[in-house]
């Protein structure tokens, strides 16, 4: 199988329109024309209840779901830094955004705790969330994107907002988490853009709000969150959550925190916000591939998973692969002084580690594929108990479950993949619309599904056609509780015949891996391994090492 170079290029600022800008000459997040239809009455009033916290019944069914979803959606689910977390204080989580509502998901499920969630307008207004965004009390936020675009004045605009960020604020101070995504939209690049100020503005009245209340103040908690490709499903995932930093910035004299403790929303001083913004960057880029572009990124990954093999460390994890990446990443941007011989070299370790990274993605390959050591270099080979025995049998395992899971979640499927095709917000919305179908298309279908098995069931029992299920007993609660237990039975079979059916997909995906790699073998081979050989001897010259460096990020 070959890919062309739109589905190379995916992710690298492929689709994003150049046509609008904000006043900083940034482009404009991408609106799909549900997000760009904006009833600021409507938004207002939806907004106007507000419960602290959220609905801890409802907040813990929902995120119930999302764990039972991330089983699904991402083959190997990897979490670090969780001993930064401190549960009697309130966190301004910071992340990377690129995966649309996964993001904030994931942000919220592995800091725990209580919290405020703030977002998009339509995250409030758009039939498909507003139930839940009611059960979480969003906070509506009106971003530079909708002022220029249209739909409110900036007095409305700026009502909502000191609204939204004052109940953030709040929450914060009283030992909530709170999610918010400096960067103010989902975006394709491989590195920050722009940072908006909000994050900084509601940290800094949160931290007046303590002071005010005699509370421990809120911390920064930067996150990283690493997807092997983010729009894929059963891809690799890495939780990276970094260390907390306090806020030393004070945001307000004595005269402005009388009037915040009587409820106003008093903006904090201009040269503490650009403060606290400039140290949220420097703590959250590392998190990040901080690359020019994808390409680059993956060249520096391929280097590093290389060079690590060729150290004897070879990558295991997708944790490993970031970690090893980011090091060559750091050691490339970073080469100190250096002569014209080793500028030379660099360009060309680039040039030939860019031409096999991209030879080796068009067959759906990258570096786990190869294999290096001070003696040879080839390519992967299964061992033999894993090709003759482990993968033909979570095929069959795969086979056995297929038609409980087409029936269980066929549904889900089909509209999740329709519904994310047809998103005009790019490939984090797609991503978004299939998670939030698979996640709730379950709770509402297997229900219905289980009633229609009872009712068919039944139907059949009424003609004789098969007998009763067996029951506890006669009486009515009885059989009620025969039914529920029944019910719970489908409902766990219908979430096992799905994992065993992913194992089975799984075991297809590695199949058809190992075919290409021997495909690749056959037709670049010799070219590969020799280009692979000079990517080891022109590292070495340069000096490049994937062992851990002092005081780096990990």
């Amino acid at each position: 199988m070959h890919y062309t170079e739109s589905q190379i290029s995916v992710g690298d600022e492929a689709g994003r329109s150049e046509g609008e800008v904000d006043h900083h000459s940034d482009p404009l997040p991408e609106h799909s024309a549900v997000t760009a239809q904006l009833d600021y009455e409507s938004l207002f009033s939806a907004s106007k209840d507000w419960r602290q916290g959220g609905s801890r019944s409802w907040v813990s069914l929902f995120f119930f779901l999302v764990r039972r979803t991330l089983a699904f959606q991402y083959k190997h689910h990897q979490v670090s830094g969780k001993e930064n977390i401190v549960r009697k204080r309130g966190d301004l989580c910071v992340a990377w955004h690129t995966n649309g509502l996964i993001d904030p998901a994931l942000v919220l499920l592995h800091r725990g705790g209580q919290f405020v969630v703030g977002g998009r307008h339509d995250l409030v207004t758009r039939r498909s969330l507003r139930f839940w965004a009611k059960r979480f009390s969003v906070q509506p936020v009106l971003r530079q994107a909708e002022l220029l675009r249209g739909g409110c004045t900036e007095e409305e605009a700026k009502t909502l907002n000191s609204r939204s960020l004052r109940r953030l604020s709040e929450g914060l101070s009283k030992g909530l988490s709170c999610a918010l995504f400096p960067e103010g939209t989902s975006h394709s690049s491989s590195h920050l853009i722009r940072l908006r100020t909000g994050p900084s503005r509601v940290a800094l009245v949160a931290k007046t709000l303590s002071e005010i209340n005699n509370r421990p103040p809120p911390r920064v908690l930067p996150i990283g969150l690493h997807y092997r490709v983010r729009h894929l499903h059963r891809t690799d995932l890495w939780v990276e959550i970094g260390k907390p930093f306090e806020i030393d910035e004070d945001g307000h004299v004595e005269a402005e925190k009388e009037e915040i403790s009587q409820g106003a929303w008093i903006e904090p001083a201009a040269e503490a916000v650009h403060s606290l913004q400039d140290k949220i960057r420097d703590h959250l880029s590392p998190l990040t591939p901080q690359a020019p572009d994808w390409s680059t990124y993956r060249t520096w990954q391929l280097i590093g998973h290389l060079l690590a093999d060729y150290e004897g460390l070879r990558p295991r994890t997708w944790r490993d692969e970031v970690i090893v990446g980011r090091r060559i990443g750091n050691q490339m941007r970073n080469p100190g002084e250096q002569d014209e011989g080793i500028e030379e070299a660099s360009a060309e370790l680039m040039s030939h580690a860019r031409s096999v990274s991209r030879t080796l993605r068009r067959q759906g390959l990258d570096g786990r594929d190869l294999r290096v050591t001070k003696k040879h270099i080839r390519f992967k080979q299964s061992p033999l108990h894993k090709a003759l025995i482990l993968t033909p049998a979570r095929l069959l395992l795969g086979l056995l479950f297929l038609p409980i899971t087409l029936l269980s979640s066929g549904i889900q499927i089909t509209f999740g993949f329709i519904q994310g095709n047809k998103t005009d917000e790019g490939q984090d919305a797609r991503a978004s619309v299939q998670f939030l179908f698979a996640m709730l298309g379950s709770l509402l279908i297997w229900p219905i599904l289980v009633i229609l098995i009872f009712s068919a069931w039944w139907t059949l029992v009424a003609f004789s056609l098969v007998s009763a299920p067996p029951m506890l007993g006669s009486t009515w609660y009885l059989v009620i509780s025969s039914l529920v237990l029944h019910a719970l039975f489908l409902f766990t079979l219908f979430w096992l015949s799905g994992r065993a059916t992913f194992i089975g997909i799984d075991a297809w995906i590695e199949l058809r891996r190992s075919v290409w790699r021997r495909r690749m073998g056959r037709s670049h081979g010799e070219e590969i391994l020799s280009s692979v050989l000079k990517i080891i001897e022109l590292s070495q010259k340069i000096g490049l090492t994937t062992q851990q460096i002092d005081d780096e990020v990990l």
